[in-house]
């Protein structure tokens, strides 16, 4: 399928929203590995719903920039490691629950930002694929605000969130990492309404107010950048070792282009 959305004559928007339908896609599978082996039924089927609603907005993006006989299926299954352009925060299996928590939190405070962003946009058609996204991100939200809670209630649960966040702050560098001149080209696109390093001092603060609420130990120290976020995850420093939005990528995202994704 091929949509008329005069925002793709820009050369930065269709690989924009390609990195944001291959996080879906990845997080979204990754995710799936909670379904029935949840701490409770309730989060067996919370967790089912999270990942029917990623792949449902994997599917938004594929559809959006699919051009003339390509469809969703090839762009989602059919290219390799190399070719996708997700953050490296969603690669890695899920094997705790913690970790899994953390993770999620990190990346829904992201992928609410960009949709927010986009919502706001110029574009008619992809503010309105945004705004559905955006009315079932309120439950994902809520749902890893709750665990966060509950899992900093015990010190045994708060070491699992603690070596959440040392996991996965690091990887999470490259959330924003988009190559030069992208942001500038998708505000004057109108795809979207404020450049993208508003959008990630936006989620820093966020990130700190919430580690500033939870009684876990998780280094901060004050940003040495003018203008940035007051106060910065010592984790966050520095440029992402590996970009996944440049297409540079771990061995797990390779193994999973490899094998195969769950189809939608």
């Amino acid at each position: 399928m091929s949509l008329d959305v005069p925002a793709l004559s820009s050369e930065v928007a269709k690989p924009f929203l390609l990195s944001l339908a291959d996080d879906e896609l990845v997080m979204g599978h990754r995710l799936s590995f909670w379904v029935a082996r949840g701490p409770t039924i309730e989060v067996d089927n919370e967790v089912a719903a999270i990942v029917q609603d990623e792949l449902g907005h994997a599917r938004l993006w594929y559809d959006v920039v699919a051009e003339a006989g390509e469809t969703i299926e090839d762009l989602a299954f059919g290219r390799p490691a190399g070719q996708r352009r997700n953050t490296v925060l969603v690669e890695a299996p899920m094997a705790d629950f913690g970790e899994t928590i953390v993770r999620q939190f990190l990346y829904d405070r992201a992928e609410e930002l960009f949709l927010s962003a986009i919502r706001d946009g110029d574009d008619a058609e992809l503010s309105a694929r945004a705004e559905v996204a955006l009315r079932e991100e309120a439950f994902h939200r809520e749902h890893a605000d709750v665990w966060l809670d509950h899992l900093s209630e015990t010190e045994e649960s708060r070491a699992h969130l603690e070596a959440g966040f040392e996991a996965c702050l690091p990887r999470s560098r490259d959330l924003f990492a988009f190559p030069e001149g992208t942001s500038q080209e998708l505000v004057e696109a109108g795809v979207l309404d404020r450049a993208i390093p508003t959008l990630h001092t936006e989620w820093i603060e966020e990130v700190v107010s919430t580690l500033s609420d939870l009684p876990l130990d998780v280094p901060l120290r004050t940003s040495p950048i003018e203008n940035d976020a007051a106060d910065i995850p010592d984790a966050l420093e520095g440029e992402p070792a590996t970009n996944g939005r440049l297409g540079e990528h771990t061995d797990e995202l390779v193994e999973l282009a490899e094998n195969g994704f769950t189809e939608f």
